[in-house]
């Protein structure tokens, strides 16, 4: 009995310290950058997150992305 209890126990913990995890209540901002230097190499680090390159009618480099309060900059 008290095997069943701490597993349930254990259960309630686990799922309550995931749901801290979820970042429903954080609306993604978009936004918009366009240097006004030339590129010369463009690096990206993301994680969880689609990635779409296209040409632009101008040649030019535009990046545009969503950001929340929890996305970070490294």
């Amino acid at each position: 009995m008290k095997k069943i209890i701490s597993f349930v126990l254990c259960l309630i913990l686990g799922s309550s310290l995931l749901s801290g995890c979820s970042n429903d209540g954080e609306p993604f901002e978009e936004k918009s950058y366009t240097p006004d230097t030339p590129v010369k190499a463009i690096r990206l680090e993301v994680r969880d997150r689609e990635i779409e390159v296209l040409l632009s009618e101008d040649e030019q480099v535009h990046i545009q992305y969503s950001r929340n309060e929890l996305s970070r900059t490294f």
